[in-house]
C-alpha cells in the first residue's frame, strides 16, 4: 500500500533542486552583466568619467560592488534565517529533542543526582568539577536550556571549592530557590568565600561545613561562631566537622545567653557534629529526626586519666527527642570514657528506627539496652570500645553485651539470613571483628536456588545488624601471642553465637579470617567451634570462606558424617564407608555452594576438600557448585601466576568427579563484588550511617 505524503514534504527535493537552479541563473546572469559592465569601463572609460575624490560615487564599477554587496548582506541574513528555521523544524522532529518538558526534568535530576553524588564522596579532595555537566546540558539546544535555567532547584547545591564565578552563577539561577551549600576546608583560606557562606544564611537549606587542618582550626571557629549563634531559619540539615585536637564547643558562651542558633532553627530535622565536646543539654536537639555526633574531648595523653561523659546525659538527651529516627552516637575512646554509673529508668524510643552506637565501652551498652526499648527497630550497629584492663572470663564473648538486650533487638535479630563474620585486619587491628546479619533481599528470594550462587545478592542489600567488638589494646606491638588469643576469642564466640543469632534460618554464611600467614594455624577449638556452629545451621545453602589455612577446619567439618545419635562414625580423611548410608548424616545438609578463596586448589587426591566432597556425595548431600576464586593473600609473598591458573582448573576437573559443577572465576573490580565478603565495599555500613568515626590522633609518646 503505497504511502502518501504531503506535498510540502514529497516535493522537498524538487524545492530544493528549484531554489538551487534558480540560484545559480542569478548567479550567472550576474557574472555576465559584471563582466560587461567591465569591459565597457575599460575600452570606453571616457563615456564616465571617474571620480578621483575615491568615494566612488561616479565610478561604475564602485556602484555596482557596492549594489551587490547590499544584496549580499539581505540575502545572507534572509537565507541565514530560513536555514536557522529549517534547522530548528527539523530538531524538534527527533525523538530526543521532542521529548515533554516534564520528561527532561525527570532525566536532568538523575543526571544531576549522580553528578553530586559524586561532589559528596569526598568533599576535601573533589577529583571532578561536578557542575560541567549542568553547564553541558544548557548548551545542547535552547530547549534544553530553557527548561534547565527554568528549574532553580537544579542550580541549588554548590561547591565552595569551584571558581567563584561558578559560585554567583548558580546562586543567581538559583534564586530564590534555598542554597544547598558544601564548605571543604579549602574554601575557608578564600575570604570572598568565606563571606559567601555567611552572608547567605538565612537562603540556605542545607549546609556542610568541614575543617581538617589545624593552621584554620582558630580562623574557622572565629568564622563559625555566627552559624552556631545566628539564626537558620530555612535549614534542614546541618553538618559541622571540626579538628579532632580542638573540638567545637557545645557549651554557651560565659557572656552571652543565646543558647545554639539562637532558638531560631524551626526548620532543622538532620544535625551532624563531628568533633565537639560540652553540654549536651540544648533545645536544638529535641526537634530532629536524624542526629549524628561524635563526641571528642581531647588531653595531653600524659597526663591524668581521660575526660568522662556520663551516660546518663547521651540518655537525657534520646529522652528528649521523642521524633528521632536516626540516632548515631560516637566516642572518641582515646580521649574519653563513657560511663555507666548513674541510675536512669527505663524508657522507650518510639520512633526510631536506627540505631549506631560507636565506641562504647561493653558495660554503657549493657546499660542501655537494659533500660531502653525499640518497638519500630529495623537496623542497628554497635561498634565496642576496646578492652584495655585485663580481660575477664566472659569478656572473651565478643558479643556478650548482646545479653541484657531488649525485646525489640532480639526480634531484629531473629529476621537475619545471611551472616558474614570479617576478623580484624593485621594492618588496622582497632577495626575489630565484623558480625553482619542482613535479611533476605527482596529481588533475591531464599527460595530462589539462582541467588545461592550470586553473592551480589548480598552486597546490594545493606546489613540490618552490624556487631563489632573492637581488638584490645596490645600496644605499639602486635605480637603473635596477642593474634592468638583474639583468634581464640573469635571461636570462642563463634561457639556461643547461636544464643544470639538464628542459625536454624540461615540461608548463607561468610567467614574471613585473614591474617598474617605465620600466624594462622588450626586452633585447638577450632574444629569444636565449627561443629557447633555447623549443627545449628540446618538450612544453610551457601558458604563461602576467605582466609589462609583457616578453611581446612571448616571443611573438614563439613564433611564430617554422625550416626543418629550424634556420635562421629565418619570423618574427612578417614573414608571408611564406600555406598551412602540412611543411618548417618551431614551437618547443613541443604548446603549447595562451596565457594573458597584462597591462592590455589588443592591437588592432592587425599586433600581435606576432596575427602569432603566425597563424603557428602556418598550420603546423599553432594554439592551442586564448587566455586574458586583466586585470591592473593595480602600477607602473602607469593603471586598467582599462569602456572596456578593451570594447576587449580586441572584440580577442578578433578573435583567435579564428586560436584554438580566446580568452576574458577576471576575476581575483577569492573565486575563488581565477587566476593561477599568485600569490605572495602562498605558491607559493614548500615543505611543512614555517616562516616563521621576518624582515625584518632596518635600518642604522643608513638610519635617519640
Amino acid at each position: 500500500m503505497e504511502v502518501l505524503m504531503p506535498p510540502s514534504l514529497a516535493d522537498s527535493r524538487a524545492f530544493v533542486q528549484d531554489a538551487e537552479g534558480h540560484l545559480r541563473a542569478v548567479l550567472s546572469q550576474t557574472a555576465h552583466e559584471t563582466s560587461s559592465l567591465i569591459l565597457c569601463a575599460t575600452v570606453y572609460p571616457q563615456l564616465q568619467p571617474i571620480d578621483t575624490s575615491g568615494k566612488g560615487g561616479r565610478d561604475p564599477l564602485m556602484s555596482a560592488a557596492l549594489t551587490l554587496e547590499g544584496i549580499q548582506e539581505r540575502f545572507n541574513v534572509t537565507l541565514g534565517n530560513q536555514i536557522a528555521e529549517l534547522k530548528r523544524h527539523s530538531n524538534w522532529r527527533r525523538p530526543l529533542l521532542r521529548l515533554p518538558d516534564e520528561l527532561l526534568v525527570q532525566m536532568f535530576k538523575f543526571c544531576f543526582a549522580d553528578a553530586e553524588d559524586e561532589m559528596n564522596s569526598d568533599i576535601d579532595s573533589p577529583s571532578q568539577e561536578s557542575y560541567d555537566i549542568k553547564i553541558k546540558l544548557t548548551h545542547v539546544c535552547a530547549a534544553w536550556r530553557s527548561v534547565a535555567i527554568s528549574n532553580r532547584t537544579f542550580w541549588s547545591s554548590i561547591q565552595m571549592h569551584w571558581p567563584m564565578s561558578k559560585i554567583d552563577t548558580f546562586a543567581s539561577r538559583c534564586y530564590p530557590a534555598p542554597l544547598n551549600i558544601i564548605c571543604p576546608s579549602s574554601a575557608l583560606a578564600e575570604p570572598m568565600k568565606k563571606v559567601f557562606v555567611l552572608t547567605k544564611l538565612e537562603r540556605m537549606e542545607s549546609l556542610h561545613v568541614t575543617v581538617c587542618d589545624k593552621r584554620t582550626a582558630d580562623d574557622f571557629k572565629f568564622q563559625c561562631h555566627p552559624i552556631l549563634r545566628q539564626a537558620i531559619p530555612k535549614m534542614k540539615a546541618l553538618t559541622l566537622t571540626f579538628p579532632e585536637d580542638l573540638p567545637g564547643e557545645l557549651d554557651k558562651d560565659e557572656d552571652e545567653d543565646e543558647e545554639l542558633f539562637d532558638d531560631e532553627a524551626h526548620r532543622l530535622r538532620n544535625l551532624t557534629l563531628i568533633n565537639v565536646k560540652g553540654d549536651l543539654d540544648s533545645p536544638i536537639f529535641y526537634q530532629l529526626t536524624e542526629l549524628h555526633i561524635r563526641y571528642a574531648n581531647p588531653r595531653n595523653y600524659n597526663e591524668g586519666p581521660k575526660e568522662e561523659l556520663k551516660l546518663i546525659d547521651v540518655v537525657a538527651l534520646f529522652q528528649k527527642s521523642p521524633n528521632l529516627e536516626i540516632f548515631q552516637f560516637s566516642v572518641d575512646y582515646i580521649s574519653t570514657s563513657l560511663t555507666a554509673k548513674d541510675y536512669f529508668p527505663d524508657s522507650t524510643a518510639p520512633k526510631l528506627h536506627t540505631l549506631i552506637l560507636d565506641s562504647w565501652a561493653r558495660p554503657a551498652i549493657k546499660s542501655f539496652f537494659f533500660r531502653f526499648s525499640f518497638p519500630v527497630l529495623e537496623k542497628i550497629k554497635v561498634t565496642t570500645a576496646p578492652i584495655n584492663a585485663e580481660t575477664e572470663e566472659e569478656d572473651t564473648n565478643m558479643l556478650s553485651f548482646l545479653a541484657d538486650a531488649p525485646y525489640d533487638v532480639r526480634t531484629l535479630l531473629s529476621t537475619g539470613c545471611h551472616l558474614a563474620i570479617q576478623g580484624s585486619l593485621h594492618e588496622n587491628p582497632e577495626s575489630g571483628t565484623s558480625f553482619t546479619l542482613t535479611p533476605s533481599s527482596p529481588s533475591h528470594p531464599s527460595h530462589d536456588s539462582h541467588s545461592h550462587s550470586q553473592p551480589h545478592s548480598l552486597i546490594r542489600s545493606r546489613p540490618t545488624v552490624v556487631l563489632q567488638p573492637r581488638a584490645p589494646d596490645w600496644g605499639e606491638q602486635e605480637d603473635q601471642g596477642d593474634w592468638h588469643s583474639w583468634v581464640n576469642w573469635i571461636y570462642h564466640t563463634i561457639s556461643l553465637s547461636r544464643a544470639y543469632f538464628p542459625l536454624s534460618n540461615l540461608r548463607s554464611f561468610a567467614f574471613n579470617l585473614n591474617g598474617p600467614d605465620y600466624y594462622v594455624s588450626e586452633f585447638p577449638n577450632e574444629k569444636r567451634c565449627w561443629e557447633i556452629f555447623f549443627e545449628a545451621c540446618v538450612s544453610l545453602e551457601e558458604v563461602e570462606i576467605l582466609g589462609l589455612d583457616t578453611w581446612k577446619p571448616m571443611v573438614r567439618v563439613l564433611g564430617q558424617v554422625r550416626n543418629p545419635r550424634g556420635s562421629v562414625s565418619f570423618q574427612a580423611g578417614k573414608n571408611t564407608a564406600s555406598s551412602p548410608s540412611p543411618t548417618c548424616n551431614v551437618p547443613c545438609p541443604s548446603l549447595r555452594t562451596l565457594r573458597l578463596l584462597m591462592q590455589s586448589v588443592p591437588q592432592d587426591r587425599e586433600s581435606v576438600l576432596l575427602t569432603t566432597l566425597r563424603n557428602r556425595k556418598s550420603n546423599g548431600a553432594m554439592l551442586r557448585e564448587l566455586i574458586f576464586i583466586p585470591y592473593k593473600a595480602r600477607h602473602s609473598s607469593e603471586s598467582i601466576d599462569d602456572y596456578e591458573s593451570r594447576e587449580s582448573r586441572l584440580a577442578l576437573r578433578i573435583l567435579e568427579e564428586v560436584v554438580g559443577c566446580a568452576k574458577r572465576v576471576e575476581m575483577s573490580a569492573s565486575q563488581g563484588a565477587v566476593s561477599i565478603l568485600d569490605g572495602v565495599r562498605g558491607f559493614d555500613l548500615v543505611d543512614g550511617e555517616r562516616r563521621i568515626c576518624t582515625t584518632p590522633p596518635r600518642r604522643e609518646d608513638d610519635e617519640e
